[in-house]
């Protein structure tokens, strides 16, 4: 009776092979494609990267949505848009814009010319009456001496923090991880970054545990070095300095107070040269920070679940097997941005809100190649309601006109 069932499941299984073998045959006498592009993205929370159908050929990704590059494999399968509507007998490309039914179908409207524009190598005008009221725009020169910080004069960011405070549901959007960081002090550290899906800190660190082989100091410098990108306060003068040095030293002198701690996390690191040592290290360095005494009192986390993430290492055989098991359970996890996010656009692919505001529109964020356009565009369509953009005048992108 097994066996008949076996040799059924078989005989079912190789008529699905043989009907799917017919389906390829048909599709490659005659290709049809289709450019569906996102008719009502995702919710805040939802998994990133839309996908657009080629019939039975494969799939293809919006040209203007390939903010990443173009991947060795999808290259490989012919999953470019252009080739594939050059081979096509026909395609048809959606122009109703769906997402926008529940939101501001003029915004809708306005976004999917914006994309227009922007593949046909075209100027986006923001001046009045070439947007939609929905599109706000504030002419502010950034006034930050540090490369790609950012702060505004008071009176220029009065209606900034008007916008961010008459939404809820809201996304501040910038190009840059530095400017990310650099907006959280903006917003006075009230609005939390969107750490996404990707750990690129974490995984730089992982990489500079394996390439120090166990040197001791390789590794103090990985972890001050990741410190500076999850968050801010542990830097160089203030800690990182002193902690190479006892490391490099090997803890000989006898230290007191928030020295004799800093030493304390080098011994950890001395005893454990490895991907442990440096979880130890961070876990430590965390208990510092909660005991609140004021020793470590300047130092604040901005993207706390990499942290631990990196903590965590610690409790697998390699830096390795911890990355990879993370990766793992990150990528089938549905995680879900607050309310109010700081994000990259490359962080906030395949997500939407009611408002979004895009800080700095200028010459360095969105020079005129083609993956500032496809930022642009992706910056742009992720907001449902209202958008505000946040121009430069005297250093405008090349992509605007205003």
């Amino acid at each position: 009776m097994l066996t008949d069932r076996i040799r059924t499941a078989m005989v079912s299984a190789r008529h699905v092979m043989q009907a799917h073998v017919r389906s390829r045959n048909l599709s490659a006498q005659r290709p049809v494609a289709e450019d569906l592009r996102p008719r009502r993205g995702p919710p805040i929370g939802a998994r990133p990267g839309p996908v657009y159908t080629t019939g039975a050929m494969g799939r293809a990704k919006d040209p203007m949505q390939r903010i990443f590059g173009e991947r060795g494999h999808e290259k490989a399968r012919g999953c470019d848009w252009n080739a594939l509507t050059a081979r096509a007998d026909r395609f048809a490309e959606l122009d109703t814009p769906h997402r926008w039914t529940v939101g501001c179908p003029e915004l809708g409207r306005w976004t999917l010319e914006v994309r227009r524009v922007l593949k046909d190598g075209g100027v986006v005008d923001l001046r009045p009456g070439h947007r939609p009221t929905s599109v706000e725009v504030v002419i502010a020169e950034n006034q930050a001496q540090r490369s790609l910080a950012y702060q505004l004069a008071a009176s220029d960011r009065r209606p900034v923090d008007a916008f961010e405070q008459r939404h809820g549901s809201l996304l501040i959007l910038t190009r840059y991880n530095q400017t990310a960081a650099s907006l959280r002090s903006f917003f006075n550290r009230r609005i939390l970054l969107w750490e996404g899906y990707t750990r690129y800190a974490r995984d730089r660190l992982v990489g500079a545990i394996n390439g120090a082989n166990g040197d001791c100091n390789a590794l103090a410098t990985a972890i001050v070095a990741f410190m500076g990108e999850v968050g801010i306060g542990f830097t160089p003068s203030g800690f990182g300095n002193l902690f190479e040095r006892e490391v490099r030293e090997g803890c000989t002198a006898t230290r007191r107070g928030k020295p004799a701690k800093i030493q304390e996390l080098s011994r950890l690191l001395i005893a454990d040269p490895g991907h442990r040592g440096v979880a130890a290290v961070l876990r430590r360095l965390a208990e510092f920070k909660r005991a609140d005494d004021g020793d470590f009192s300047d130092v604040k986390l901005d993207c706390s679940k990499e942290f631990w993430d990196a903590v965590h290492l610690g409790e697998f055989a390699s830096a390795d097997d911890g990355l990879a098991e993370k990766t793992h359970r990150r990528n089938y996890a549905r995680l879900t941005p607050p309310a109010k996010a700081i994000s990259i656009v490359h962080k906030a692919k395949g997500l939407e809100c009611d408002a979004t505001i895009l800080i700095p529109c200028d010459s360095s964020t969105f020079p005129d190649n083609e993956t500032a356009r496809c930022l642009l565009y992706v910056a742009i369509s992720r907001a449902r309601r209202r958008l505000m953009m946040v121009v430069s005048r005297e250093r405008p992108s090349p992509l605007l006109r205003i």
